[in-house]
């Protein structure tokens, strides 16, 4: 079983594999990169998330933190952080709703969505 999550769906998928609900495989778009200090246990699930390299939402301090942890969790993980992408930069449009720091970028889009099929033909075929 795989999930896919963009935005909290995207950190509801890290938090399903960081929790070992039988996972394969977790992904997640422009999610929000916590930390869960203290929490030591390995992840089963291979992870693979995608980050704009500016979003204002997820900083790149939090990408960094989150990194330790999964460094920490002895987990297999592959980051990608695309850069001119902001927050949403999967959503066409998005940049017409009224959400600061949000903007949709075609090539980021484009590769991060490519890389998610990679993986998952990977993990789960």
């Amino acid at each position: 079983i795989g999930c896919i999550g963009f935005c909290f769906g995207g950190l509801t998928c890290l938090d399903l594999a960081r929790f070992d609900v039988g996972l394969e495989a977790a992904v997640s778009f422009h999610g929000t990169l916590t930390n869960y200090p203290g929490n030591n246990t390995s992840i089963g699930a291979s992870i693979q998330a995608h980050h704009g390299d500016i979003d204002p939402h997820t900083t790149n301090a939090d990408a960094e933190s989150f990194k330790e942890e999964m460094r920490a969790r002895d987990a297999d993980w592959f980051f990608t952080s695309y850069s001119d992408a902001m927050h949403a930069f999967t959503l066409p449009g998005v940049e017409n709703w009224g959400i600061p720091g949000a903007a949709y970028n075609e090539k980021a889009d484009k590769r991060s969505w490519t890389a998610m099929q990679t993986f998952l033909a990977e993990k789960l075929l």
